[in-house]
This record gives C-alpha cells, structure tokens and sequence, in this order.
C-alpha cells in the first residue's frame, strides 16, 4: 500500500505545481535492478532557482511523509548551485524514486532545471597493489608555473607528496586553492594520504621537468582509501572549471548499471567543460570482482564484462557522447599481436586511445608501465591516463589550445598526423579507430 502511495505522489510530483521528471529508459530483457554503490541518506542536486529547489523538497516531504530537517551542504568549489542534501527524508526518497540514476524536475515555464541523483561512490580504479604502503622516494624538485606557461592540467586524484611542490602563479577561483585544492576537507591542504601515493605517481607521469610552459594544478578528490563520491567528483570540476585548466586528468570512476548514464553527470561536464573547451582525460577502468558481480546481477553477460559499452564505467563511458573526453586503457604485445590488457576494459564507441605498455608479461596478458619514481613495474588504466595526459598537452603547448566548442576527434587526427599516435587493425574491434599511442616524442 505504501509503495502504491508513493507512486502516487510522485506522479503528482511530476504534474503539479512543475513539470516533467526524465523517465529511465526501460531495462533490457533479463535485466534487474542494480544500484551503484553510493551513500543512502545523500543526494545531489544542481541547477535550477531556490524557488524550484524548494519545491523539489517540499514534494520530497510529501512523498516520504517525512518532516525531518535536511541538510543542505554547499559545494565550496565555485558553483552556488551544486548542492548535497542528506537525511531521513533523502534517504527514503531515494531509495524509493532515484533508486538507479538521476532525474531531473524542470519549471512550468521550461525555461530551468534542478537534477537530482544518488551520490555515487567513486574510487580510482580497482587495483589490489593501490593501498599497499609503498616507501620510494622522491628527489624535491618543485613543480613551478611561470607567466610564460600555455596548457594547464588538473590534475584530479589523491593529492600530492610534499616532496613535489607546486608554485604557481597562476589564480583559481579560491583564493586559498593558487597551489591546488582538497574538495574532499574544503581545505588547500593537498598532501598525498593514500599509501601507494597513486595521486604523485599519476602526476609523476604528466609532470615534464623545466617545461614551465606545462602548469599543473593538484586538485585532491580522493581520501586516504582512494574514495570519493559523485558530489566531490563534481565540486572539483566546478574548480577545475572556474580556475582556467585547459585539461583535466581523472583516473577514476564508477561502474553503472542503468541503460542510461546520469542525466546529472553527464550535463555537468557537457555545460562546465565541454562548452568551455575543457578536455577530460580519463581512465577506462580495470577489472573489479564486486562490480562485475553486480553486472552479473544485472543480466550483463560475463563476455561483456570488460566492455564499457555495455558495462558502464563513468565518466569513460560518456565519451562517445561528449567531444571533449578521452577515455584511455592499457594495450600490450602478447606474440606480436596488439591487445587490451585482459585486465581493463575496452569499448570501440567510448575508448578513444590505447597507450603501449613499458613490458608485456609473458604468457599474462596485460602489461606494465615502469613506475616514474622507482625501479618496478606497475600496472592498471590509472597509469595509462596521464601518460595520455602528458603527450596531450605537450602537443597542444607546440599547436596552441582550440576553441570552444571544439570535435576531440580532429586534435586526436591532428596529433596522429604529426606522429603522437597511429592506428593498428589489432586494436580496431576494441578501441574507437583503432588508435595507440606511440612512446614519447619528448
């Protein structure tokens, strides 16, 4: 009966008073319900004016029957309309009509829109050595920006070792954040807290030393276990976005289940950063037992696994869509053929680059790249993502940043024609054209 009410109510939620909720697309056949991990009294919303904000919690209070107060946390990261709501009320909200993505409620008038969506978990991607202490030392050098620099990259991760210190010069839209920005405390403080340092190793990887014309800006997004969420994930865009970046890496992501991606996520980045020019490089992603055991769950066949065109893995999986993401993966040379790593995901749609392995392991079927501090080797689309970043930029500094709007497809042409990457028929049934990146010209 109560289930029956609430559908009531939603119903009336969507014509009354404002209209529309977006409708997820129905499920395929053998398909069930699974929801991502995310937080189960937490909610994000963006957009829209207080008035329609209001309204959208006046009808959560109707259909929960629950007068509670909720919680209203600003985004610190310059954007006023992005919003985290958390309580009984969100709780039960969710898990009766969000449940599987993200809606959104638009005025009578037509002329705005407040999303809504569960807060997400995300994480870089699953890799079993990434919490393992790891003791290698970094010789201090300082990574220092000057007025002469041309490409900015942000760079969005767990933060960095003191030993690489940021000087710049360049302002962000926090005063306190010049030298970069923890989104996960709304502090300046950036220092890497995960064991492995996975944020000063991906860095390590884009950093090129005395290229001043290579701006990097940290932007701390992960805790000390490699966690975020999708609210955190989304303030740190606002401040990429706001603070002149020409470039963001992320290597990081979710899975996701729903024959459509977040309506939320995916117009944040199209009106933040595609229409401003912004290019979002970003990992594919990598094996995970529990995510594939939800996509099990759901009805994806185990064959597909690895393929995000049907296992989602965001925001990789929007890049088909959105024209200023590169999603990247990890390809090696097992017997003279190219592959994917057997151990990362693939897709001809949503993979854009794949970038050659250091070493191949014999007979295992994914490669290595050679760890930027030390003497081992290391492994997982996280590595593969800045060193896509890097020659990206390195390009872009030579041939200068393109207007906005602009097609990712011609600076990829554009970059193949001057021999920063080809193309290979071993890798045109798994990755969009077929294209590799080819070791460094610098």
């Amino acid at each position: 009966m109560k289930a029956k009410f609430n559908l009531l109510c939603l119903l009336l939620f969507c014509i009354f008073s404002y209209t529309a909720c977006k409708k997820v697309p129905d499920r395929k056949p053998g398909e069930k319900e699974v929801v991502p991990p995310h937080k189960d009294d937490e909610m994000v919303i963006w957009g829209g004016s207080p008035a329609l904000r209001q309204s959208l919690l006046d009808s959560i209070r109707l259909i929960t029957g629950n007068t509670d107060p909720v919680n209203i946390e600003k985004c610190l990261s310059c954007d006023g309309q992005l919003e985290l709501w958390s309580g009984e009320a969100i709780k039960l909200f969710g898990s009766e009509t969000v449940r599987g993505g993200s809606k959104s409620r638009v005025s009578a008038s037509g002329t705005e829109t407040v999303y809504y969506s569960l807060n997400f978990d995300i994480r870089f991607p699953f890799n079993k050595e990434a919490l393992r202490s790891s003791d290698f030392k970094i010789p201090p050098f300082p990574i220092k920006s000057t007025n002469d620099k041309r490409i900015t990259v942000a760079i969005f991760d767990s933060g960095l070792d003191p030993a690489l210190s940021i000087s710049r010069e360049a302002a962000t839209c926090i005063v306190e954040g010049q030298n970069g920005w923890n989104v996960v405390a709304g502090t300046d403080n950036i220092r890497d807290d995960v064991p492995s340092r996975h944020g000063t190793v991906v860095t390590g990887y884009v950093h090129v030393p005395y290229l001043t014309e290579l701006d990097i800006l940290p932007v701390k997004v992960l805790d000390n276990t490699g966690a975020s969420s999708l609210f955190k994930f989304l303030c740190a865009i606002a401040f990429a976005a706001n603070s002149d970046v020409d470039i963001i890496n992320a290597s990081l992501g979710f899975y996701y289940y729903d024959a459509t991606p977040p309506y939320l996520l995916t117009d944040y980045i199209e009106e933040m950063l595609t229409k401003k020019g912004i290019l979002l490089v970003t990992a594919a992603g990598n094996a995970d037992p529990g995510a594939d055991a939800s996509a099990l769950a759901f009805g994806i066949p185990s064959g597909e696994l690895r393929n995000i065109d049907r296992h989602y893995f965001l925001p990789g999986s929007l890049s088909g869509k959105l024209k200023n993401i590169i999603c990247v993966t990890t390809v090696n040379e097992p017997g003279g053929m190219l592959a994917v790593n057997n151990t990362q995901n693939y897709s001809v749609n949503n993979v854009t680059v794949g970038v050659l392995a250091d070493s191949t392991i014999s007979g295992a079927g994914y490669g290595m790249f050679l760890h930027p501090f030390e003497n081992k080797y290391i492994d997982g689309s996280s590595f593969a993502t800045p060193k896509m970043t890097r020659e990206v930029a390195l390009w872009l500094i030579k041939n200068g940043m393109f207007d906005a709007p602009f097609d990712r497809d011609d600076i990829l042409q554009r970059m193949k024609n001057d021999g920063f990457l080809t193309t290979s028929s071993d890798l045109t049934g798994s990755i969009r054209n077929g294209l590799l990146l080819k070791p460094s010209l610098y």
